[in-house]
């Protein structure tokens, strides 16, 4: 059986990791002062706590990532766009999205959340058409990854407003389904220079600093044996600590491999899979001739859309009330249930941090079917994954 625990701590930091954050957001504040969005999600105590577990506890080096991050975000005008996707509900963003995405990419950011309450994407890796991406456009490549960077800033926005309002780290799940690579006509995307070097050394190199550790597993599904030497290229971009999270499960046609999936991904399993959820936006369908044509008529022509409905703040909360409980706010864009309470914007958790781990050890929040794995974990899991990778890796992710 495929080992499938998470590789993530899901506790909310602890109190010496709250000094070693207040630490680096102290040696940040230049970079602060500049910022038009310093909401939570951005500077706030759990962001910085990514930064932090993704260094494996470097304060110098979690610091050193945060400050290029907050100068990038101010250069590449994230600052600014963000306001396209935040506050969305997951609905609405799916909506936005679709508008936008590229059909030569087919990627789901989101499909539901797992039975532990962590996101789902869906990333259908071996029909990217590498060279249509490149060649076949309304619109500048720059484009192209500002809306991937946009999704990834709803997603860390939105994982955030669920780790606080639940108590715990909340992370993304993400299921990269190599099935057709190098088929029906399609190059692989490592061998086309111009999707190489915008994809992966700019664009996922940016995700990777500066999105980090909001993924708890990659999980992978049909990888051929010839990828072998796509990912002889690829791990030279990874990390340990990355390579900790990619779990390869086979074919996705085979009982055992729906079964691990079914653990995994539970209620937000394609019925591709075998599982009940019948679309995922974005890969699932992919999309026809005639909505390509669509798209490529229209995409030119889709207006930067601002949210025009911000998420109500509930009274009598702050950011350091990390308790579950019920919210009358609701996105009336989309009458979504999933749009979590949005504290007070303290980025500071404080003393209460601590209540909650405590609470979460007491109450066992994570289940044993899918353990969480600290840190210190890493180099077993490393050494796991490192042995599967003799019969192929990805070469595309989206985070450390």
């Amino acid at each position: 059986m495929v080992d499938v625990r998470y590789a993530t701590n899901h506790e909310f930091p602890s109190a010496h990791e709250l000094r070693q954050i207040k630490q680096i957001r102290d040696e940040s504040s230049s970079e602060i002062q500049v910022l038009k969005a310093a909401d939570p999600d951005v500077i706030g105590d759990l962001r910085i706590c990514r930064f932090l577990r993704a260094k494996s506890g470097d304060v110098k080096e979690a610091g050193t990532w945060f400050r290029e991050f907050l100068r990038w975000r101010v250069q590449v005008g994230i600052e600014i766009r963000r306001a396209e996707v935040v506050g969305r509900s997951p609905e609405d963003m799916l909506l936005w999205y679709m508008k936008r995405r590229n059909p030569y990419l087919p990627l789901c950011p989101y499909a539901g959340r797992n039975a532990d309450g962590h996101i789902i994407w869906y990333f259908r890796q071996g029909l990217i058409d590498p060279e249509k991406f490149i060649s076949h456009r309304p619109i500048p490549l720059e484009e192209d990854a500002m809306t991937i960077y946009l999704i990834s800033e709803w997603t860390l926005w939105y994982v955030d407003m669920l780790s606080r309002n639940e108590g715990h780290m909340v992370y993304a799940v993400k299921v990269h389904d190599f099935q057709g690579l190098g088929s029906g006509g399609r190059s692989v995307p490592i061998f086309v220079p111009k999707f190489r070097k915008m994809w992966l050394e700019n664009l996922m190199t940016c995700l990777t600093h500066h999105y980090c550790e909001h993924d708890s597993l990659f999980v992978a599904v049909n990888t051929p044996l010839a990828f072998r030497a796509a990912f002889q290229v690829a791990k030279l971009l990874f990390s340990k600590r990355q390579v900790s999270k990619f779990r390869i499960v086979g074919d996705s046609a085979k009982p055992e491999v729906r079964k691990v999936l079914q653990r995994v991904i539970s209620d937000a399993l394609v019925t591709e899979y075998g599982g009940q959820v019948q679309e995922a936006p974005g890969a699932f369908p992919l999309a026809t001739a005639e909505e390509i044509n669509m798209w490529f008529e229209t995409r030119k022509h889709v207006p930067i859309e601002y949210v025009d409905t911000v998420v109500a703040k509930p009274n009598n909360t702050d950011d350091a009330k990390v308790e579950t409980g019920s919210s009358s706010s609701q996105d009336t864009r989309a009458n979504s249930t999933e749009v979590p309470n949005t504290p007070e914007e303290s980025p500071s958790l404080g003393e209460n941090a601590q209540v909650q781990n405590a609470k979460n050890a007491e109450n066992n929040v994570v289940p044993p079917a899918i353990e969480a794995v600290s840190p210190q974990d890493d180099q077993i899991m490393i050494e796991s994954v490192t042995q599967q990778t003799q019969c192929g890796m990805f070469s595309f992710c989206q985070s450390a």
